[in-house]
């Protein structure tokens, strides 16, 4: 229950609709996501991997632009 909860927040943080960057903030914390809340900046449409994201760590000072993605698992599908 609480993966689908956390995939949910994570699928909402990356939509524009919010008024402030603080939300995606929280909502990313919320999510599992370790976020140190100084002057670092999330923005939009910015993907971060649901399957882990206790293993993502925002710093302080830290931005991350549109349309990034943080994915921190591996497939590998050359077998």
């Amino acid at each position: 229950m609480k993966r689908i909860f956390s995939k949910l927040l994570l699928s909402i943080l990356k939509w524009s609709v919010w008024p402030s960057k603080r939300v995606r903030h929280l909502m990313a914390k919320l999510a599992g996501v370790d976020v140190d809340l100084g002057w670092s900046r999330i923005g939009e449409n910015v993907i971060s991997d649901s399957m882990h994201p206790k293993k993502i760590h925002i710093a302080q000072c830290t931005k991350i632009t549109m349309g990034c993605k943080i994915i921190t698992h591996y497939l590998n599908a050359m077998k």
